[in-house]
């Protein structure tokens, strides 16, 4: 499995948050969370918040006890009344990326890119927000890429 090693400065995030509580529910509600969205066009003006750090949307997972914290989030160089705020903290990443249409191949890759850290004697995952990256485009697209960011020490 290819992937890259990167440093990600201190980011900051606005956006929309949901909690979830098992794998089950982040692999069948996050999907409709996009669609709800992208449907009522609030990402459309989430976007226009956006400082272009990272030139699209992120999917960030905020780790919480119990379960996570899921954000349809946008780069920002500040609070925004409007949206929830969060804080990607500098650090270690290993991006993989996910080739095809999504949801099915980014939650492919992004489970086996999970289990090749926790098999790893290389890496170890560090407590801080994974994230993916959704670049312009069409995501049903077979050669659309998905960036997916783990935090490692």
């Amino acid at each position: 499995m290819e992937f890259k090693e990167k440093h990600l400065n201190k980011t900051i995030v606005i956006g929309e948050s949901r909690r979830y509580y098992t794998a089950e529910e982040t692999h069948k509600e996050i999907p409709v969370f996009w669609e709800e969205m992208n449907n009522t066009g609030k990402n459309n003006k989430l976007l226009n918040q956006s400082n272009q750090y990272f030139q699209g949307f992120l999917g960030v997972c905020f780790p919480k006890k119990p379960g996570l914290d899921y954000m349809i989030a946008v780069s920002s160089d500040h609070e925004d009344e409007e949206w929830n705020t969060g804080v990607i903290p500098s650090g270690k990443y290993l991006m993989f990326e996910a080739i095809g249409p999504v949801p099915n191949e980014l939650q492919k890759v992004t489970q086996d890119a999970l289990e090749m850290v926790n098999d790893s004697s290389e890496y170890e995952l560090r407590i801080a927000p994974q994230f993916e990256y959704y670049p312009s485009g069409d995501v049903t697209s077979s050669d659309y890429i998905t960036e997916i960011w783990i935090p490692i020490k």
